[in-house]
């Protein structure tokens, strides 16, 4: 008789008990799984964002340091070529520097005649464009020989997300 009153007293849990714990802790682990499966699409979506950014500044920054380094002959700048979408020029080496955008690839390309250099400067560009101003900064060039200052923009979209960048240099005096 002692041991079923023993036994009676290290009752377990009854199987509603366990039913239940188990029901709250799956809510809890669905709630959570939420908030982590949410928290990694964020910050994937940062990572990409901070990469499609860092492609752009890349760009910006190269053509940028291309443009000041143009050659300028005594007279005026040394410009073979300028159009929407390619500006070719010569270096204060005397090289010849082309950059181009293709809109069909969506690539946009820096080319050198000494070494023949053909660099693809980026790709996934979807827009990418020059305008050349005169010395006001405000009026479109007559000729190449009157432009001042160079200002490019380019996008890149990402899913349906589109990221812009546009700059505007002048030129140095040659020196």
């Amino acid at each position: 008789m002692k041991t079923l009153i023993a036994n009676k007293k290290l009752k377990g849990m009854t199987l509603l008990e366990l039913v239940i714990s188990i029901t709250v802790l799956s809510m809890v682990l669905v709630v959570a799984g939420g908030y982590l499966t949410n928290s990694v699409k964020a910050y994937n979506s940062s990572v990409e964002n901070v990469s499609i950014f860092n492609k752009l500044r890349f760009v910006s920054e190269r053509i940028a340091k291309e443009l000041r380094n143009i050659n300028h002959n005594g007279a005026n700048y040394v410009i073979n070529n300028s159009s929407a979408t390619q500006f070719d020029f010569d270096d204060k080496t005397g090289n010849q520097v082309i950059i181009d955008y293709d809109g069909v690839t969506d690539q946009l390309s820096l080319s050198y005649t000494i070494p023949v250099v053909n660099a693809l400067l980026a790709d996934g560009i979807t827009a990418f464009s020059f305008n050349y101003y005169t010395g006001d900064g405000i009026s479109a060039p007559a000729t190449n020989a009157d432009i001042v200052f160079v200002e490019y923009s380019l996008t890149m979209q990402v899913s349906s997300t589109s990221y812009s960048s546009k700059s505007r240099l002048t030129f140095r005096d040659g020196s």
